[in-house]
Formats: structure tokens, C-alpha cells, sequence
């Protein structure tokens, strides 16, 4: 196998990683903002349903992630073997093809990577016009608790979804 070939396989994995990260992260984010709903309704009746539920939620999240991770990997995995002819005469073998698996791994981290900048930039400029708001309309000084963003600031709900998103494709790069 030439040099073009191992590049261009490099970059389906990588191109699979990114796409497989982005949708642990979509689903994980889609059931994270429903669970938080449901576990605000809860919590009037009981705490204990309330932690049922949310405990359900990360746990389904969970699940999607490590099973992107693998189906990912194992479809890879299977398509080089079966397209590449491993193990055949005057083929590659066995033991190299996880290097072709490098890129899945790559793209996944690269998601995370900017999932991450983007969400760090999303709360900086959230804090901030928060801030402005109280300041110029209201005037309120800056960190004030009777500026209701700065409470939103400090219990960080909207953040705390985010997180959860960028947790998950933060795990899915770990876990390919």
C-alpha cells in the first residue's frame, strides 16, 4: 500500500471520528436539555425522582457514547479488513492496520477541540452582555446579586448544558 492510499484511509477515519463526535455530542446535548426540564418538574414533587431522572439521562448519554466509539471503530475496523485484503499475500498485515485507525481518533479530538473554544467563547460573551445589561440599563454595578444574570451566572444552568455537551465529545475522542 502506497503512501497516497494510507493518507486518503487516514482521512475517511478522520473524517468518520469527527462526524461520529459530533453526533454523541448532538444526541448527548438533545437529551441533556429535555432531561433538565423533566428533572425542574420533578424536583417540585421529590428529590429522589429528581435524580432518577437525571441519573438516567447522563446514563443514556453514556451508553451513546461509548457505542459511537465502537460502532466507529469496529466499521473501520471491519472495511479495512475486508476492502484491504488483510492477511492476503503480498497485503499489509494484521498488526498494522490499527495504525489506519489513528485518524478516527484525531477527528473526534479535533470536534472536541473546537466544541470546546466555541462553547468557551458562548459563555464568555453570554457573562459579559449580562454584565452590560445591568450596568447600562439598570444601573446595577458589575457582580451584583440583584442582577438576575449574575445569579444565572453563579448557579450556570445554561453553562452546565454546554459543559455536558462538550463532556461528551471530550469523552468520545478519549474513548477513540
Amino acid at each position: 500500500m502506497g503512501r497516497s492510499t494510507s493518507a486518503y484511509i487516514t482521512v475517511v477515519a478522520f473524517l468518520l471520528g469527527a462526524l461520529c463526535s459530533g453526533i454523541a455530542g448532538y444526541i448527548g446535548m438533545w437529551v441533556s436539555v429535555r432531561a433538565n426540564v423533566r428533572v425542574s418538574s420533578a424536583a417540585r414533587r421529590s428529590a429522589r425522582e429528581a435524580l432518577q431522572i437525571a441519573v438516567r439521562a447522563g446514563g443514556f448519554s453514556a451508553i451513546i457514547v461509548v457505542g459511537m466509539a465502537v460502532i466507529g471503530v469496529a466499521f473501520l475496523y471491519a472495511t479495512f479488513y475486508v476492502f484491504l485484503g488483510v492477511d492476503s499475500p503480498g497485503s499489509m498485515k494484521v498488526t498494522d492496520l490499527p495504525l489506519l485507525l489513528v485518524g478516527y481518533g484525531f477527528g473526534a479530538s479535533f470536534v472536541a477541540l473546537f466544541a470546546q473554544l466555541g462553547g468557551g467563547i458562548y459563555t464568555k460573551a453570554a457573562d459579559v452582555g449580562a454584565d452590560l445589561v445591568g450596568k447600562v440599563e439598570q444601573g446595577i454595578p458589575e457582580d451584583d446579586p440583584r442582577n438576575p444574570a449574575v445569579i444565572a451566572d453563579l448557579v450556570m444552568p445554561l453553562i452546565l448544558l454546554i459543559k455536558t455537551k462538550l463532556f461528551l465529545i471530550v469523552h468520545f475522542s478519549t474513548y477513540s
